[in-house]
């Protein structure tokens, strides 16, 4: 039995990770053929992997299905490409297929506050920076005009014409969520401030999920590289019938998991997934425990009162216990007891001092007949 995976990209962590995880549940994880994948900005197949995508359906009835792969061909190819919406969503229909259980997931683009461009449209090298700000003003509404006169006019247009493209697929996404075409979908968040665009378009895509009552069918939380691997974990379970595990995060700074308690210790009446800040300091396990843990409405993990040892009931007679003194300290030690030896006279001197208390008597002078004389 396997499964059917069509990752982000080419990287270790899109594709050898989520194949072990399958392994690890005795199951396969079936990946497109190599000439179908991107390889850094030089995207994918997207019709080989459409039709690769479409005979595995049959065979392998769960698939988790990257749709920025499956839409560009990639994840930087998404980024960097020219595709429209029609093109892409004639690229997901090839999603469409009865009886096959789908597990999909996209991401919000981020915008990262640097000049690198190796994963970025050509102009994020000088204007990246530049394009962060605007993010964030337009986020909060201060410093607009300030923060449009720092870039030319060609640049902002395409860079939000990208941005409205790629909200308007993920719309598309909760659309396909709702006819169920696709049955679970993630929406990460990918490298986002609180203060930018797609903070914004987080909370956007979360009230469209209210207003579809997707529940637990549809999340809209942080992580990208990983949702592919967390995805598989959620399919084995589904093929071997296993319950999800109850996953908790332990750390030593406490302070950094405050976010994710609730304000009471209650139990909670809704899914564990609602229980967590979507927003919190540790993106990847918010991520890890939001997609494992099914919204079945059981009490979370946080949730959960301590567990407190039951009272022992006496049956009898307490027996006698023999009377103890408390055992002493020993006395305090010192590393040594014996004074220290006098000073030894210098080199030139023959002469001995007397034995003190406690020591060893120093030697008798030394003449020619001690060291071996006539």
């Amino acid at each position: 039995m396997s499964i059917a995976l069509i990752p982000l990209d080419e990287r270790p962590v899109c594709m050898q990770l989520p194949a072990s995880v399958a392994r690890i549940a005795g199951l396969d994880c079936a990946l497109p053929p190599a000439k179908a994948l991107p390889s850094i900005r030089q995207p994918g197949d997207p019709g080989v992997l459409a039709g690769w995508l479409s005979d595995r359906m049959g065979t392998s009835g769960h698939v988790v299905v990257s749709l920025e792969g499956l839409g560009f061909g990639g994840l930087i190819p998404s980024r960097i490409g020219s595709e429209s919406v029609s093109d892409v969503l004639r690229r997901w229909s090839a999603l469409d297929h009865p009886g096959a259980t789908v597990y999909g997931f996209s991401l919000v683009p981020r915008t990262p506050d640097s000049l690198d461009a190796m994963e970025e449209p050509s102009y994020w090298n000088p204007h990246g920076p530049a394009l962060h700000r605007l993010s964030g003003a337009l986020a909060t509404g201060e410093g607009v005009d300030q923060a449009r006169d720092a870039l030319p006019e060609e640049v902002r247009r395409d860079w939000l014409g990208r941005r409205m493209r790629q909200h308007t697929l993920a719309l598309a996404a909760l659309e396909l969520t709702g006819r169920s075409v696709i049955d679970h979908l993630v929406v990460g968040i990918d490298d986002a401030s609180q203060r930018s665009l797609s903070a914004t378009d987080q909370e956007a895509l979360e009230g469209w999920v209210e207003r579809l009552e997707l529940g637990g069918r549809a999340l809209v939380q942080p992580g990208a590289d990983e949702i592919g691997a967390v995805l598989v974990a959620r399919a084995c379970l589904d093929v071997l019938r296993v319950r999800a595990p109850r996953i908790g995060v332990l750390c030593a700074a406490r302070r950094r998991l405050s976010g994710w308690r609730p304000t009471n210790r209650q139990r909670c009446a809704k899914p564990s997934v609602d229980r967590l800040n979507p927003r919190a300091r540790c993106p990847t396990s918010a991520a890890v425990m939001a997609a494992i843990i099914p919204g079945d409405g059981t009490p979370c993990w946080w949730c959960m009162p301590p567990r407190l040892p039951a009272p022992r009931t006496p049956t009898g007679p307490s027996p006698r216990r023999r009377a103890t003194t408390p055992r002493q300290p020993p006395p305090p030690r010192s590393w040594c007891s014996t004074p220290p030896p006098p000073a030894r006279p210098s080199s030139g001197s023959r002469t001995c001092t007397a034995p003190t208390a406690r020591t060893r008597p120093s030697s008798p002078p030394l003449t020619s007949a001690g060291r071996g004389g006539s």
